[in-house]
């Protein structure tokens, strides 16, 4: 579980160094964009990593409520942010829902953080 970040980092490099290098890239328009939405899917697969060893110590103490709520505000922040970004920038989508990616994850990763440190706080 401690090793899950990690050898996501290595998987993450390895596989978007292939991503980028070895598999067919888009457009001559879309380039500058998906290489920049590789890296940063790449660095938003990680953040949800480092919110890993959180997820399963609260699956071991049983906080279903909250796992609950945060992996339904997870979707929706996710889809409104998607739907935002093709309403907002359809011509940038590749490169912009790959930042509101890495902003849920983000979101994510703290949710799981405030909520584990208010927990230790009140013991």
């Amino acid at each position: 579980m401690w090793l899950a970040l990690p050898a996501g980092i290595l998987s993450s490099s390895a596989l978007g160094f292939v991503w980028t290098n070895y598999l067919e890239l888009p457009s001559e328009e879309l380039v500058g964009q998906y290489l920049s939405a590789v890296r940063l899917t790449c660095l938003s697969s990680c953040v949800l990593l480092a919110a890993e060893p959180f997820y399963v110590v609260g699956q071991a103490h049983l906080r279903v409520k909250f796992r609950t709520a945060v992996d339904t505000a997870y979707l929706v922040l996710q889809a409104a942010l998607q739907c935002a970004v093709v309403v907002a920038r359809p011509g940038e989508f590749v490169l912009h829902g790959a930042c509101a990616s890495l902003l849920n994850s983000s979101v994510y990763l703290l949710a799981h953080v405030w909520y584990f440190r208010r927990e230790v706080a009140r013991r």
